[in-house]
């Protein structure tokens, strides 16, 4: 069965989509505060320099919820496709020895060497698929990729965009938390007018801030991207 006809599809996209709107908003904070930052700060003016670390400061603060928000709603879609075809095929037990498939012949009636049954200690019973690929879509849920079979193709793919988005989007977050550490350093000197040298230091620190954030735009960026083919390839419609 199709991920896009089995149940429970609604709630993987609406995790996909409400992960793609996260992490797209989070871009536009990350560009707003990259704008704070673009140009140089001096001493000179450093209620003005602050002013502006504090402003973007505000943005990365609300980006970063928003990345860690997305990271969640894209795990949460790939957990549920990954267990969407288990759910949606049940195994169902055997009702009588015949039932049993002719590759299991062996198990239809004892060998000459095998226990009497009063012998034997009762064995589980024999359960069969309810589908021809219920021996692959098993009750457990798929822990990898590789694990989804063949006849779903569009899953196995699905579920791979939507971990490289998570990672891409986490990936984001940490970079912003590498970015907010030299925007506070950056305005700790701001405070410090007699350090030989300070605007250098002080715009090393706000040039790096600047450059994370760059990277960690491109980084959602490239989230938003997976999300979407995801998204393309579970509703193609």
């Amino acid at each position: 069965m199709a991920a896009a006809a089995a149940p429970g599809t609604a709630q993987v996209q609406e995790r996909a989509v409400e992960a793609k709107r996260l992490c797209d908003h989070a871009r536009g904070l990350l560009r707003g505060a990259a704008a704070h930052l673009a140009l140089p700060m001096r001493v000179a003016d450093a209620p003005g320099g602050r002013a502006r670390a504090q402003q973007a400061g505000i943005e990365l603060f609300s980006a970063t919820r928003g990345l860690a928000s997305a990271a969640v709603a894209m795990a949460a879609a790939a957990g549920l496709l990954a267990q969407l075809d288990a759910a949606a095929n049940p195994t169902a037990p055997l009702l009588s020895v015949a039932e049993i498939p002719e590759a299991d012949e062996s198990e239809r009636s004892p060998s000459p060497s095998t226990p009497t049954a009063a012998s034997t200690p009762p064995r589980p019973q024999w359960r069969r698929p309810s589908s021809p690929h219920a021996a692959a879509d098993s009750a457990a849920p798929w822990l990898f990729v590789t694990d989804i079979p063949d006849a779903h193709g569009s899953e196995r793919s699905a579920l791979g965009q939507l971990r490289e988005a998570k990672a891409y989007a986490e990936g984001a977050y940490h970079t912003v938390g590498c970015c907010c550490d030299r925007l506070l350093t950056a305005y700790d000197l701001l405070g410090r007018p007699g350090l030989p040298g300070v605007d250098c230091f002080v715009d090393a620190e706000r040039g790096a801030a600047h450059s994370y954030l760059i990277v960690a735009e491109n980084l959602a960026g490239v989230s938003v991207a997976y999300t979407y083919t995801a998204l393309c390839l579970l509703f193609p419609d």
